[in-house]
């Protein structure tokens, strides 16, 4: 998925958000991977493809999300931690420190780790996204703790004011822990 880019639009009408789903496909050839209502009774719509066609998707949902658009993220050259995280490949680590960034919304749990994972040497290894979750989306991070400290730092500095929750980080979690993160 190299050179693609990666747009997620999150709105608070899933009627709202089938009618920007289908706008978006209409202005731009992309892959549309997810459109889908989630708890709490939201519409996510996540796609990827090329940097201009992406875009002009993304812009485009937008435009008719109107008003009923809660969170945005449009990634022109996503970190490939990310993209395998979405894609559901596993990833293992061994870490010296865990971080764990909880937002209010899918949109900014992605932009988040993307800076993260582009800011300092450390490794995501888990990514949860909206349901059974109200709607929120978090994922773990793993490195050192020079390295989670910068990349939890440019983490919050990419939420969208407002949708950041919690940044919790552990330095040398117990052995017993380690299937959990």
């Amino acid at each position: 998925m190299e050179g693609h880019a990666l747009a997620l639009l999150e709105l608070d009408s899933i009627a709202r958000g089938l009618l920007a789903v289908d706008a978006m496909a209409k202005k731009a050839v992309v892959e549309i991977v997810e459109a889908r209502s989630v708890s709490p009774g939201r519409y996510l719509i996540r796609l990827r493809g090329g940097v201009g066609e992406v875009e002009a998707a993304y812009l485009e949902g937008k435009a008719v999300a109107g008003s009923t658009l809660l969170d945005e993220v449009f990634l022109p050259s996503p970190h490939a931690n990310l993209l395998s995280l979405l894609e559901g490949e596993p990833v293992g680590v061994e870490w010296d420190a865990v971080a764990i960034v909880e937002c209010f919304t899918s949109a900014s749990a992605v932009a988040a780790l993307d800076a993260a994972c582009k800011a300092a040497a450390v490794t995501a290894t888990r990514l949860e996204l909206a349901n059974q979750l109200g709607g929120k989306g978090w994922f773990f991070l793993s490195g050192s703790l020079e390295d989670l400290d910068a990349a939890l730092e440019a983490a919050a500095a990419a939420t969208t004011p407002g949708m950041l929750q919690q940044i919790e980080r552990v330095a040398r979690p117990h052995a017993d822990l380690g299937e959990h993160f």
